[in-house]
């Protein structure tokens, strides 16, 4: 069971890694998008929204760095799950409060996907998998093994991605 709960913090750190990348690389889209669904909930001055975007996406990166670091893995598991706690719940009211469905952000402008009950039910699956891994205090075993197979779900992830976004009438 150990090996399976270091391939999935392997896949989560880097998805963390990667997704951060694309936030800040296309940062005013993420901004924009974010403070689109946000304003419904509450009004925030944009500068503020800002910072607060910047801070989770440095959250996300720190998350991402720290569940490599096996040191920093309570705290970078507690961030993780504080995350996607935060973010499927700005799905979850995007999609079932407002019904508009906007574009989730979680990958900046490099792919976009909507807000939808298959995203909640991911990140939900995500969030029961992080606080199991939180609750057994697993250790990390970053091995050559664990890490191919993480980076093959990682390229599954974005395959898969790229092929619902990027391909017309798939």
């Amino acid at each position: 069971m150990n090996q399976s709960v270091s391939i999935f913090l392997i896949y989560i750190a880097f998805i963390c890694l990667i997704t951060s990348i694309f936030k800040i690389i296309s940062f005013s889209y993420f901004h924009q998008n974010t403070h689109k669904i946000i304003k419904k909930i509450v009004s925030l001055p944009q500068t503020l929204l800002k910072l607060v975007s910047l801070v989770f996406i440095f959250m996300e990166f720190a998350a991402g760095i720290g569940l490599l670091l096996n040191d920093w893995k309570e705290a970078a598991l507690l961030c993780t799950i504080i995350l996607f706690v935060f973010s499927t719940s700005i799905v979850v009211y995007d999609n079932y409060i407002t019904k508009e469905k906007n574009d989730c952000g979680c990958y900046g402008a490099m792919f976009r996907e909507k807000n939808s009950g298959s995203k909640i039910l991911e990140n939900m699956i995500i969030i029961l998998l992080l606080i199991f891994s939180w609750y057994q205090g697993a250790t990390l075993e970053i091995t050559l093994q664990t890490l191919i197979i993480a980076v093959f779900f990682v390229i599954l992830k974005f395959s898969y991605l790229y092929i619902k976004t990027k391909i017309p009438n798939y």
